[in-house]
């Protein structure tokens, strides 16, 4: 699952990258006051509308699909046929204290219901026990000072991190 999870955030780096494909997330994170060294330092994504990017990406890097379905990043509708679960979002990926992705939060760009969709839980992820960035603020309590701030979303912890409040975590 783990490997998953590191490919899907390879896929969706890629897709925030590309020129086209990425420029509405670029373009969203940008009127909310954040650069590309933001992005790429917290290695945000973007899923493309389409409705089957992700999982034929994993396939052709040899993800069998038992552990594609069981990531809960793809899902089977009605008729069995595969779908991305996150398209069209900004993509948070969820680190586990080691740093490895385990999880994503999804940020709908329009009207999107919801606007925000996690990673199912899993083997690997449980939504109760984890804490966005915690594994960054970890880092800071290093020093002695063993406060962490708690604020409510992503957005909250991109804009106090990146104003060099290192120990918090959403």
């Amino acid at each position: 699952l783990y490997e998953t999870y590191r490919l899907a955030q390879e896929y969706y780096s890629e897709n925030m990258k590309h020129p086209q494909k990425g420029e509405a997330a670029r373009a969203y994170l940008a009127k909310r006051g954040f650069g590309e060294d933001v992005w790429k330092e917290f290695s945000l994504g973007w899923a493309t509308p389409e409705w089957r990017g992700l999982f034929e990406f994993l396939v052709r890097r040899g993800i069998k699909d038992t552990v594609i379905f069981r990531s809960g990043l793809v899902q089977r509708a009605a008729e069995g046929h595969p779908y991305d679960l996150f398209r069209g979002r900004l993509l948070f990926p969820i680190c586990n204290l080691q740093g490895k992705v385990m999880a994503f939060g999804g940020r709908g760009l329009g009207e999107e219901t919801p606007k925000y969709l996690n990673s199912p839980e899993s083997a690997i992820f449980r939504k109760r026990r984890e804490l966005f960035g915690l594994h960054l603020a970890k880092r800071s309590l290093s020093s002695g000072d063993f406060r962490i701030l708690i604020v409510e979303g992503y957005f909250d912890f991109l804009k106090v991190y990146t104003s060099g409040f290192k120990n918090v975590v959403a």
